[in-house]
């Protein structure tokens, strides 16, 4: 319940502790290993709770992300860490008549992601080259807002670029490394448009789950969008939908059978 009282947290417990055991021999079909998923009706008053409690938990995980920058800070070495803040999903919140992760809309597959670079020289074995430091990885302005489609695979490859590991050759015959999926996110913070030609335009999502009690069928599905705009296809019933997320940035109307938007989604 979202007003959990002392009795529920402490049952948390041992339901936790049997749907890992569970979950650990990959038996997530069914009935969920005997751990029940609500359905029902919500009410006005629960859809705004749930939110509240929500936003509630986001201030607290600021606040302690807030803690570590006074870390970094009070011992000196905020000025040449390179810093990522980002999420791995969204929620529903019960927009769309849905509840926590899983679906194709932006209120669950778009995240804030937060890049700030050091302000020193970390000194030579940077991403810029044995001649480089760490401050002179961006060549954007600080605060700079970058529309670009981004994902969470281009986490590692940034990382990576930054403490100076070329991953661009990985997964040439011979190699040892798989190449990773990602890009490096410096070439964006080195070029404020998203005209860059080695960047990509669009990116896909796709999410195939088994169905579980209380989830249903629509947890099947394959999305591309390059942020402007998105097409989205089930796959067990065959429905599509496609949104102009410029001018309905929520996802309300489906333009699917729209003969205007026709030559788009049958290039998607």
């Amino acid at each position: 319940p979202a007003n959990a009282s002392v009795a529920d947290v402490d049952a948390w417990d041992s339901i936790y502790i049997e749907s890992s055991k569970c979950n650990a021999t990959h038996e997530i079909c069914g009935d969920g290993c005997g751990v029940e998923v609500y359905c029902g009706s919500v009410s006005e008053a629960e859809y705004r709770n749930s939110r509240a409690q929500y936003y509630a938990s986001l201030s607290f995980v600021d606040e302690q992300f807030g803690r570590v920058l006074d870390w970094l800070d009070e011992s000196g070495v905020i000025s040449s860490t390179f810093i990522m803040y980002l999420s791995d999903h969204g929620d529903a919140l019960g927009d769309h008549q849905l509840w926590r992760k899983g679906y194709p809309f932006q209120q669950i597959a778009s995240v804030p992601l937060y890049v700030r670079w050091p302000d020193e020289d970390a000194g030579g074995g940077s991403a810029l080259g044995s001649g480089g430091g760490l401050a002179g990885i961006a060549t954007i302005a600080r605060g700079s807002f970058i529309d670009a489609v981004v994902e969470l695979r281009d986490v590692f490859p940034t990382l990576a670029d930054v403490a100076g590991v070329d991953v661009t050759s990985w997964g040439e015959p011979g190699g040892d490394e798989r190449k990773p999926d990602g890009l490096s996110m410096l070439l964006l913070l080195r070029n404020s448009t998203t005209a860059t030609p080695v960047w990509r335009q669009w990116i896909g999502l796709e999410m195939a789950m088994c169905s579980l009690t209380g989830i249903g069928p629509g947890m099947n599905w394959n999305a591309v969008t390059d942020g402007v705009s998105k097409y989205i296809y089930y796959w067990e019933s065959a429905q599509e939908q496609f949104f102009d997320l410029s001018t309905d940035p929520y996802e309300e109307l489906n333009l699917a059978d729209d003969p205007h938007w026709a030559q788009q989604i049958s290039l998607w």
